[in-house]
């Protein structure tokens, strides 16, 4: 993953029929962005024999596709991908922190790269087990009829528009339960009910929390070190019921492998978390 506004540096190899390296006759590179929209550079030349680059600035997040094309002699094609992280890419715990909780020196940065992965990873199972931790901004749709919304991501931090059936609902309209994420439609008189049919009822706000509890932090990097440890071979395997460092599976039997300790410090699942 690379952070908004780094250069991303793509690299093409191409040989002749033989496995050696070999130049192409022309070659040329086109970045997919997340919108769909392309760059495309083109001719790019070789920077050793067969060698080919093109530093590409990132200016959306989100995930892109690489295609490489090489026609004439040597004519060859490769496709990759990249993701680029958003200017907050919304972590529970910092690098810092976790390279602090696994003993690796503040100046290393050798590892940085797959920390920053495993910390995303834990914050995702986190957030399965206590709602929305990260600041996230959100944009959801729902159908009418109905006098309560729920939220997918709660606690709820604020909402910033309300459109219903394509008119924008003052805040005097709605009374929005921030912990739960229930949005109840608020009229004069009684039976109040959002209108609209299917997807009548768009809802933008912001989730998460304004500080981390101690407990959610401290299990988060539990996980990244049982992430870190399951890596580098020590701690992968399932211990014995009863040994401290038992792990079990997220409900459903399919999702990351949690160390107790972890599922301890967050409790059980938040009813209705994806």
């Amino acid at each position: 993953m690379y952070d908004l506004g780094a250069v991303v540096p793509l690299t093409l190899t191409v040989r002749d029929s033989t496995g050696n390296l070999a130049d192409a006759g022309s070659v040329s590179v086109t970045v997919t962005l997340p919108d769909g929209a392309t760059v495309v550079e083109g001719p790019v030349t070789s920077t050793t024999t067969g060698v080919y680059e093109y530093g590409y600035a990132t200016t959306a997040a989100g995930r892109h596709v690489v295609r490489w094309v090489a026609t004439g002699v040597n004519a060859t094609a490769s496709t990759d991908m990249f993701d680029v992280l958003a200017a907050d890419p919304g972590q529970i715990v910092s690098l810092s922190d976790a390279k602090k909780h696994l003993n690796i020196p503040a100046t290393s940065t050798t590892d940085d790269a797959e920390l920053r992965d495993f910390v995303l990873a834990a914050t995702a199972v986190v957030e399965r087990y206590v709602g929305a931790v990260a600041r996230r901004e959100h944009v959801e749709t729902f159908d009418g009829g109905r006098p309560d919304l729920v939220l997918s991501h709660a606690p709820v931090l604020s909402v910033s528009a309300v459109v219903e059936d394509g008119e924008t609902v003052a805040a005097s309209g709605y009374a929005l339960d921030a912990p739960s994420g229930v949005l109840r439609r608020v009229l004069a008189g009684a039976g109040s009910c959002w209108r609209g049919g299917v997807g009548g009822v768009e809802v933008t706000y912001l989730a998460g929390r304004t500080s981390v509890p101690a407990n959610v932090s401290r299990a988060a990097l539990i996980i990244v070190k049982h992430m870190w440890d399951t890596q580098r071979g020590s701690g992968g395997s399932r211990p014995l019921l009863g040994e401290s460092e038992a792990v079990a599976l997220n409900p459903g039997g399919t999702g990351y492998a949690i160390p107790y300790r972890a599922l301890e410090l967050l409790g059980e699942p938040v009813a209705g978390v994806a």
